[in-house]
């Protein structure tokens, strides 16, 4: 009896000591990968940079340069889109009525440029412009239900803003047989002048962008290849889901696979977008609808982003925010940091940011690798796998298994033939 006790403590004695081996090699080859990976990328938003020279009455170079001193590496701009065109003044939007009842929404654009950026970005969504209704009135509308007719501007004179050549056709407008309110917001790229800046800064992009409606393989690619084109090196999804929900999350996650990665075994059926080169930002405690699909998808090959909503911002101190982040970026290895701006307001607003987001900074650099700090600033990488097998996890959960019964056969008489059988169903 005393023999047979002796073999099932020495078979769980070695399960132990074997778990334990695999773990800590396990835990040696994470530990090598994070020590390889120790670059944070500090992010700002461009429209609230941009609001900050106002406010600060300085050079938008200036400010950019400043901050770029303090460890911030990217600007987060989000993709422009038709309301964002009305409401800046360069759209006036008119819904016009028949007598009958129907109506079409009258889009006037004040920049003949406007015209052949928003057909290619029609176009690049799946939607392409129909023909304009010949029934007209007062040689001016045409009466559709739940059309939008985009065309340039009137100039005083009468022409089109002065320019007979609005697109590559030598079109004055195009029309699209679908309410303006279901296009108002269509993405249509990254703002210009916030490229150019962010370039001229030295700075890296990434870029926000959206769902929409009708979306397929196709209309998915064109769209972030689009982005990718303009400089983003980061997709954020914004809006409650990310591109491709309900149903093409899986082949979205393709987007953002690393092109030097080796490729996953195909799963018959499955379709994937092709890799843009771009990393997918995914938001710690995000709680947008089909992130899960994705970052599953594509298996820890992405960067992890903290982000404080403007709302929260508000309730916490500042050194709550500054404590929130260096927490984020040491203890849980999150390597994208998307930093809200403090104030927009006082004697020196710019300074007051500055010096907010070197704190951020500085308590990240602090201390060492072995305390969590020592940490550098730029462009994030994604994590690279740690080459872990699964006969190391195998060994692990083995051994955590046979613990597990030891405890038990120390604390309560637990017979040899149970404690085999018990050791089976935990090591299972």
């Amino acid at each position: 009896m005393r023999m047979k006790l002796r073999g099932v403590n020495l078979v769980l004695a070695l399960l132990i000591a074997a778990g334990t081996l695999a773990g800590l090699a396990g835990a040696r080859a994470r530990w090598h990968v994070e020590a390889r990976n120790r670059r944070v990328e500090i992010a700002l938003e461009w429209d609230e940079v941009s609001r900050l020279a106002q406010a600060a009455q300085k050079p938008l170079p200036d400010i950019l340069t400043q901050f770029r001193a303090q460890g911030v590496s990217t600007l987060v701009i989000a993709e422009e889109t038709l309301g964002s065109l009305e409401q800046g003044g360069a759209a006036r939007v008119t819904r016009v009525f028949a007598p009958s009842g129907s109506y079409y929404t009258d889009v006037a654009l004040a920049s003949p440029l406007l015209l052949p950026r928003i057909a290619h970005s029609l176009q690049t969504h799946g939607i392409r412009p129909g023909t304009a209704p010949t029934d007209r009135t007062d040689n001016v509308a045409f009466f559709t239900l739940h059309g939008t007719r985009f065309h340039l501007q009137a100039a005083p004179d009468g022409g089109a803003s002065g320019v007979t050549n609005a697109g590559t056709s030598g079109a004055t407008e195009i029309y699209i047989s679908a309410e303006y309110n279901t296009l108002r917001t269509l993405g249509m790229g990254l703002p210009a002048d916030a490229v150019k800046a962010t370039q001229a800064a030295r700075l890296h992009i990434a870029a926000r962008t959206g769902n929409f409606a009708g979306i397929g393989l196709a209309s998915a690619q064109a769209v972030l290849n689009g982005l990718h084109a303009q400089g983003a090196g980061t997709i954020i999804f914004n809006g409650d889901d990310v591109m491709g929900y309900r149903g093409l999350e899986k082949a979205v996650a393709g987007a953002f696979r690393d092109p030097a990665a080796p490729t996953a075994p195909a799963i018959p059926g499955d379709v994937s977008l092709a890799p843009t080169g771009m990393a997918y930002g995914a938001v710690e405690f995000g709680k947008q609808r089909g992130d899960e699909t994705v970052t599953s998808a594509l298996r820890g090959d992405y960067v992890r982003v903290h982000s404080i909503q403007i709302a929260e911002m508000g309730q916490l101190s500042p050194d709550e925010i500054i404590d929130r982040f260096v927490r984020a970026v040491r203890e849980r290895n999150i390597r994208f940091c998307y930093v809200r701006l403090l104030t927009l307001a006082g004697d020196d607003p710019a300074g007051e940011n500055i010096a907010f987001v070197k704190k951020i900074a500085q308590g990240m650099e602090r201390g060492s690798e072995a305390t969590g700090g020592g940490l550098e600033f730029g462009p994030a990488r994604r994590f690279a796998e740690t080459g872990v097998s699964r006969l190391v996890f195998a060994l692990v959960g083995l051994g955590v298994a046979g613990g597990f019964v030891w405890m038990l056969r120390a604390v309560c008489s637990l017979p040899d033939p149970a404690s085999l059988a018990l050791l089976g169903l935990a090591g299972l």
